[in-house]
Protein backbone atom coordinates (compact mmCIF):
# COMPACT_ATOMS: atom_id res chain seq x y z
CA UNK A 1 0.00 0.00 0.00
CA UNK A 2 1.51 3.25 -0.57
CA UNK A 3 0.13 6.59 -0.66
CA UNK A 4 -1.06 8.63 -3.79
CA UNK A 5 -0.58 12.83 -4.39
CA UNK A 6 -3.68 14.30 -5.45
CA UNK A 7 -2.98 17.04 -8.26
CA UNK A 8 -5.37 19.53 -7.25
CA UNK A 9 -4.12 21.41 -10.48
CA UNK A 10 -5.09 18.26 -12.93
CA UNK A 11 -8.82 18.02 -11.49
CA UNK A 12 -10.96 18.65 -14.80
CA UNK A 13 -13.71 21.49 -13.54
CA UNK A 14 -17.63 21.01 -13.97
CA UNK A 15 -19.84 23.19 -14.42
CA UNK A 16 -23.28 23.71 -12.66
CA UNK A 17 -26.06 25.55 -13.87
CA UNK A 18 -28.75 27.25 -10.73
CA UNK A 19 -30.54 29.25 -13.44
CA UNK A 20 -34.24 27.97 -13.99
CA UNK A 21 -33.93 29.48 -17.64
CA UNK A 22 -32.35 25.84 -18.53
CA UNK A 23 -36.12 24.72 -17.86
CA UNK A 24 -37.01 27.22 -20.96
CA UNK A 25 -39.27 25.25 -23.85
CA UNK A 26 -40.88 26.53 -26.46
CA UNK A 27 -42.73 29.89 -25.56
CA UNK A 28 -44.98 29.53 -28.39
CA UNK A 29 -46.83 26.61 -27.24
CA UNK A 30 -49.09 28.45 -24.47
CA UNK A 31 -51.70 26.55 -21.69
CA UNK A 32 -53.89 24.58 -24.42
CA UNK A 33 -50.80 22.23 -24.60
CA UNK A 34 -50.10 21.40 -20.74
CA UNK A 35 -51.97 18.16 -19.93
CA UNK A 36 -54.64 19.06 -17.76
CA UNK A 37 -53.17 18.72 -14.70
CA UNK A 38 -50.76 21.35 -15.42
CA UNK A 39 -53.50 23.34 -16.79
CA UNK A 40 -55.14 23.61 -13.92
CA UNK A 41 -52.16 24.50 -11.60
CA UNK A 42 -50.88 27.16 -14.02
CA UNK A 43 -54.40 29.06 -13.54
CA UNK A 44 -53.11 29.65 -9.85
CA UNK A 45 -55.32 30.24 -6.64
CA UNK A 46 -55.27 33.45 -5.03
CA UNK A 47 -53.67 32.20 -2.10
CA UNK A 48 -50.70 30.59 -4.44
CA UNK A 49 -50.52 34.08 -5.99
CA UNK A 50 -50.65 36.29 -2.94
CA UNK A 51 -48.21 33.52 -1.53
CA UNK A 52 -45.79 34.13 -4.11
CA UNK A 53 -46.16 38.05 -4.28
CA UNK A 54 -45.07 38.55 -0.70
CA UNK A 55 -41.15 38.44 0.38
CA UNK A 56 -39.13 35.89 0.61
CA UNK A 57 -38.87 36.63 4.22
CA UNK A 58 -42.77 37.21 5.32
CA UNK A 59 -43.18 33.63 3.16
CA UNK A 60 -40.91 32.11 5.49
CA UNK A 61 -42.11 33.51 8.55
CA UNK A 62 -45.50 32.23 7.70
CA UNK A 63 -44.50 28.71 6.13
CA UNK A 64 -42.21 28.82 9.92
CA UNK A 65 -45.58 29.29 12.18
CA UNK A 66 -47.41 26.48 10.13
CA UNK A 67 -44.90 23.46 10.33
CA UNK A 68 -44.37 25.01 14.27
CA UNK A 69 -47.69 24.69 14.94
CA UNK A 70 -48.19 21.03 13.90
CA UNK A 71 -49.00 17.74 15.88
CA UNK A 72 -47.22 15.58 14.12
CA UNK A 73 -44.42 13.07 14.88
CA UNK A 74 -42.28 11.54 13.28
CA UNK A 75 -42.39 7.18 12.98
CA UNK A 76 -40.29 4.96 11.67
CA UNK A 77 -40.40 1.18 10.20
CA UNK A 78 -37.85 -1.18 8.40
CA UNK A 79 -38.80 -3.75 5.79
CA UNK A 80 -36.42 -6.83 5.48
CA UNK A 81 -34.94 -7.96 2.67
CA UNK A 82 -37.28 -10.91 3.23
CA UNK A 83 -40.32 -8.83 4.01
CA UNK A 84 -40.12 -6.94 0.93
CA UNK A 85 -39.52 -10.22 -1.20
CA UNK A 86 -42.79 -12.10 0.70
CA UNK A 87 -44.89 -8.41 -0.45
CA UNK A 88 -43.85 -8.29 -4.18
CA UNK A 89 -44.65 -11.94 -4.01
CA UNK A 90 -47.82 -10.87 -2.57
CA UNK A 91 -48.30 -8.65 -5.22
CA UNK A 92 -46.96 -9.65 -8.42
CA UNK A 93 -49.65 -12.37 -9.31
CA UNK A 94 -52.54 -9.37 -9.58
CA UNK A 95 -50.95 -6.84 -11.57
CA UNK A 96 -52.46 -5.50 -14.50
CA UNK A 97 -51.45 -7.38 -17.79
CA UNK A 98 -50.61 -3.40 -19.18
CA UNK A 99 -47.89 -3.19 -16.36
CA UNK A 100 -44.48 -4.54 -17.75
CA UNK A 101 -43.00 -3.82 -14.44
CA UNK A 102 -43.61 -3.30 -10.90
CA UNK A 103 -40.31 -1.26 -8.73
CA UNK A 104 -39.58 -1.10 -5.20
CA UNK A 105 -41.09 1.78 -5.08
CA UNK A 106 -44.47 0.99 -6.65
CA UNK A 107 -44.90 -2.03 -4.33
CA UNK A 108 -43.82 -0.06 -0.91
CA UNK A 109 -46.20 3.37 -2.33
CA UNK A 110 -48.60 1.21 -3.14
CA UNK A 111 -48.78 -0.32 0.76
CA UNK A 112 -48.03 3.55 2.38
CA UNK A 113 -51.25 4.70 0.43
CA UNK A 114 -53.45 1.80 1.37
CA UNK A 115 -51.75 1.91 5.12
CA UNK A 116 -52.49 5.59 5.05
CA UNK A 117 -55.90 5.48 3.42
CA UNK A 118 -57.19 3.21 5.93
CA UNK A 119 -55.61 5.21 8.78
CA UNK A 120 -57.62 8.02 7.62
CA UNK A 121 -60.43 6.62 7.52
CA UNK A 122 -60.58 4.91 11.13
CA UNK A 123 -59.33 8.12 12.36
CA UNK A 124 -62.63 10.56 10.96
CA UNK A 125 -60.35 12.02 8.23
CA UNK A 126 -61.83 11.24 4.82
CA UNK A 127 -63.95 14.21 4.56
CA UNK A 128 -66.58 12.37 2.69
CA UNK A 129 -64.49 11.80 -0.64
CA UNK A 130 -64.45 8.64 -2.33
CA UNK A 131 -60.69 8.99 -3.75
CA UNK A 132 -57.54 9.06 -2.38
CA UNK A 133 -54.67 10.61 -3.56
CA UNK A 134 -50.89 9.87 -3.68
CA UNK A 135 -48.53 12.60 -4.46
CA UNK A 136 -45.33 11.10 -5.62
CA UNK A 137 -42.28 13.58 -5.91
CA UNK A 138 -40.19 12.92 -9.01
CA UNK A 139 -36.69 14.14 -9.78
CA UNK A 140 -36.83 15.60 -13.56
CA UNK A 141 -33.51 15.64 -14.23
CA UNK A 142 -33.11 12.01 -15.09
CA UNK A 143 -35.61 12.99 -17.40
CA UNK A 144 -34.83 16.01 -19.97
CA UNK A 145 -31.55 15.02 -21.18
CA UNK A 146 -30.29 18.72 -21.41
CA UNK A 147 -30.72 19.11 -17.84
CA UNK A 148 -28.14 15.84 -17.39
CA UNK A 149 -25.75 17.42 -19.82
CA UNK A 150 -26.23 21.23 -17.85
CA UNK A 151 -25.47 19.56 -14.80
CA UNK A 152 -28.39 21.51 -13.37
CA UNK A 153 -28.48 21.43 -9.70
CA UNK A 154 -31.92 23.63 -8.96
CA UNK A 155 -35.10 22.79 -8.16
CA UNK A 156 -36.03 20.11 -10.31
CA UNK A 157 -38.80 18.42 -8.48
CA UNK A 158 -42.36 17.85 -9.20
CA UNK A 159 -45.07 16.43 -8.08
CA UNK A 160 -47.54 13.57 -10.08
CA UNK A 161 -50.66 12.52 -8.50
CA UNK A 162 -52.16 9.09 -8.43
CA UNK A 163 -55.24 8.68 -7.68
CA UNK A 164 -57.50 5.52 -6.11
CA UNK A 165 -61.07 4.90 -5.47
CA UNK A 166 -61.36 4.54 -1.64
CA UNK A 167 -63.49 1.38 -1.60
CA UNK A 168 -60.25 -0.84 -3.26
CA UNK A 169 -58.40 0.55 -0.62
CA UNK A 170 -60.56 0.33 2.25
CA UNK A 171 -61.18 -3.68 1.23
CA UNK A 172 -59.77 -6.21 4.05
CA UNK A 173 -60.50 -9.53 2.09
CA UNK A 174 -58.80 -8.57 -1.30
CA UNK A 175 -55.78 -7.13 0.34
CA UNK A 176 -53.01 -8.49 -2.42
CA UNK A 177 -55.97 -7.24 -5.14
CA UNK A 178 -56.05 -3.90 -3.78
CA UNK A 179 -52.19 -3.39 -3.03
CA UNK A 180 -51.54 -4.56 -7.21
CA UNK A 181 -54.04 -2.68 -7.86
CA UNK A 182 -52.18 0.55 -6.24
CA UNK A 183 -49.27 -0.45 -7.41
CA UNK A 184 -50.16 -0.28 -10.84
CA UNK A 185 -51.56 2.87 -10.84
CA UNK A 186 -48.39 4.61 -9.19
CA UNK A 187 -46.55 2.90 -12.02
CA UNK A 188 -48.73 4.30 -14.59
CA UNK A 189 -48.60 7.69 -12.96
CA UNK A 190 -44.62 7.45 -12.85
CA UNK A 191 -44.40 6.43 -16.59
CA UNK A 192 -46.40 9.17 -17.71
CA UNK A 193 -43.82 11.77 -16.49
CA UNK A 194 -41.67 11.72 -19.79
CA UNK A 195 -39.69 14.80 -21.24
CA UNK A 196 -42.80 16.19 -22.75
CA UNK A 197 -44.43 16.21 -19.25
CA UNK A 198 -41.16 17.81 -17.92
CA UNK A 199 -41.23 20.37 -20.57
CA UNK A 200 -44.83 21.50 -19.84
CA UNK A 201 -43.77 21.89 -16.33
CA UNK A 202 -40.96 24.28 -17.61
CA UNK A 203 -43.22 26.01 -19.61
CA UNK A 204 -45.47 26.44 -16.62
CA UNK A 205 -43.30 27.89 -14.05
CA UNK A 206 -41.70 30.10 -16.31
CA UNK A 207 -44.71 31.30 -17.47
CA UNK A 208 -46.78 30.64 -14.49
CA UNK A 209 -44.52 31.88 -11.50
CA UNK A 210 -47.17 31.33 -8.56
CA UNK A 211 -47.92 27.69 -10.02
CA UNK A 212 -45.11 25.77 -8.10
CA UNK A 213 -46.85 27.73 -4.66
CA UNK A 214 -49.94 26.59 -6.03
CA UNK A 215 -48.69 23.03 -6.42
CA UNK A 216 -47.21 23.01 -2.79
CA UNK A 217 -50.39 24.00 -1.55
CA UNK A 218 -51.81 20.97 -2.90
CA UNK A 219 -49.70 18.84 -1.28
CA UNK A 220 -50.22 20.79 2.52
CA UNK A 221 -53.78 19.23 2.28
CA UNK A 222 -54.33 16.79 5.52
CA UNK A 223 -57.02 14.92 3.87
CA UNK A 224 -57.86 12.39 1.66
CA UNK A 225 -53.87 12.77 0.40
CA UNK A 226 -50.23 11.84 1.78
CA UNK A 227 -47.02 12.54 -0.10
CA UNK A 228 -44.42 10.02 -0.77
CA UNK A 229 -40.58 10.55 -1.40
CA UNK A 230 -38.14 7.70 -2.91
CA UNK A 231 -34.54 8.35 -1.61
CA UNK A 232 -33.28 4.49 -2.28
CA UNK A 233 -31.29 5.77 -4.80
CA UNK A 234 -29.02 8.28 -2.87
CA UNK A 235 -25.80 6.26 -1.37
CA UNK A 236 -26.32 6.98 1.90
CA UNK A 237 -23.52 4.33 3.31
CA UNK A 238 -21.14 5.49 0.50
CA UNK A 239 -20.10 8.77 2.28
CA UNK A 240 -17.47 9.21 4.98
CA UNK A 241 -16.67 12.67 5.91
CA UNK A 242 -13.58 11.08 8.35
CA UNK A 243 -15.94 9.17 10.78
CA UNK A 244 -16.73 5.99 8.46
CA UNK A 245 -19.63 5.14 7.02
CA UNK A 246 -23.20 6.16 8.74
CA UNK A 247 -24.64 3.33 10.83
CA UNK A 248 -28.37 4.60 10.34
CA UNK A 249 -29.73 6.96 8.19
CA UNK A 250 -32.77 8.50 9.02
CA UNK A 251 -34.60 12.38 8.16
CA UNK A 252 -34.94 14.02 11.56
CA UNK A 253 -37.52 16.11 10.47
CA UNK A 254 -39.89 15.87 7.94
CA UNK A 255 -41.68 19.12 5.78
CA UNK A 256 -45.28 18.08 5.10
CA UNK A 257 -48.29 16.66 7.71
CA UNK A 258 -48.40 13.19 6.32
CA UNK A 259 -45.05 12.61 4.59
CA UNK A 260 -43.82 9.26 3.84
CA UNK A 261 -39.90 8.41 2.81
CA UNK A 262 -38.76 5.49 1.74
CA UNK A 263 -34.85 4.92 2.19
CA UNK A 264 -31.90 2.30 1.86
CA UNK A 265 -31.47 0.62 4.87
CA UNK A 266 -27.74 -0.22 5.76
CA UNK A 267 -26.33 -2.72 3.37
CA UNK A 268 -25.08 -5.03 6.07
CA UNK A 269 -28.97 -5.50 7.31
CA UNK A 270 -30.66 -5.38 3.93
CA UNK A 271 -34.49 -3.91 2.86
CA UNK A 272 -35.69 -0.55 3.27
CA UNK A 273 -36.19 2.43 6.10
CA UNK A 274 -39.88 3.46 6.03
CA UNK A 275 -40.36 6.72 7.38
CA UNK A 276 -43.15 9.15 7.78
CA UNK A 277 -44.79 12.10 9.76
CA UNK A 278 -48.44 11.98 11.01
CA UNK A 279 -51.12 12.82 13.64
CA UNK A 280 -50.75 10.49 16.38
CA UNK A 281 -54.39 8.96 15.88
CA UNK A 282 -53.66 8.26 12.55
CA UNK A 283 -50.13 6.91 13.49
CA UNK A 284 -52.10 4.67 15.50
CA UNK A 285 -53.99 2.84 13.08
CA UNK A 286 -50.93 2.35 10.75
CA UNK A 287 -49.11 0.70 13.29
CA UNK A 288 -52.12 -1.73 13.83
CA UNK A 289 -52.99 -2.63 10.14
CA UNK A 290 -53.02 -6.13 9.30
CA UNK A 291 -51.12 -5.29 5.80
CA UNK A 292 -48.07 -5.30 7.54
CA UNK A 293 -48.43 -8.91 7.44
CA UNK A 294 -47.40 -9.19 3.84
CA UNK A 295 -43.87 -7.76 4.51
Amino acid sequence: MHNEVLDINNIPALRFEHNRSVLETDKHAGCDALEPELRKTSKCSTMASWIAWISPELRGRIFHYLLSSRRTRNYYHRISEAGYKRLYQTVLPYASPDVSHLSANDVITALATVLFAQAFHKAGRIDGATDFMTNIMLDIRPRVKRLSRANYVGNALLIKEATNPLDILLQESAAPQALATVACSIRRAVNSVDERYCNQLGYMFNNARCSYVDMLLQITKTKNTFVCTNHTRFKYYEMDFGNGVPVLVRPSFLVFENDFVIMPAHPDVGGFELAFTTVPEVAKHIDDSKYWQFC
